[in-house]
């Protein structure tokens, strides 16, 4: 669902997911917020995020995506 091309992308990104619900209910355990409906997971990067928040991001999904 992100653009492919770099020029298209913003500081947000999705993805689609059978049960979107149980990745953001996963990740909120984390503490990390993202949206989780309609068939897709989407989270926004701010300038307050840390390279810490990426790193928590990017294991709890490794956990719940397998």
């Amino acid at each position: 669902m992100t653009p492919e091309p770099a020029a298209a992308r913003a500081a947000s990104i999705a993805f689609e997911h059978a049960d979107p619900q149980a990745v953001r209910e996963a990740l909120e355990e984390a503490d990390v917020l993202v949206t989780g409906e309609l068939g897709r997971v989407r989270a926004s990067v701010h300038v307050y995020t840390t390279d810490e928040d990426l790193a928590i991001a990017a294991d709890t999904l490794r956990d719940v995506l397998g």
